[in-house]
């Protein structure tokens, strides 16, 4: 019986030691990615926000131009159904 404990005994600790080394692994892993990767999704987002803004900022003064061309009835249909 005394020798089933130590044989059990040994097979956790072997086990535990390999959930501690695959655990190192993974966190250098994913510290590595981090580092490599972190910062972009958030670029991407930011530049995603920077194009919308400039592409609405842009609509505005295209539509404020022709406005100000004082177009007929006629003439805002036509730029509202080629939209």
């Amino acid at each position: 019986m005394k020798e089933k404990i130590q044989d059990y005994e040994q097979q956790l600790n072997a086990k535990k030691q390999t959930l501690n080394d695959f655990t190192s692994n993974a966190e250098e892993m994913i510290q590595s990615y981090v580092q490599a990767y972190g910062i972009k999704p958030l670029k991407i987002k930011r530049d995603l926000k920077v194009a919308l803004l400039n592409y609405h900022y842009d609509s505005e003064l295209l539509k404020r131009q022709y406005l100000h061309e004082q177009p007929n009835e006629y003439q805002i249909q036509i730029a509202k159904t080629t939209r």
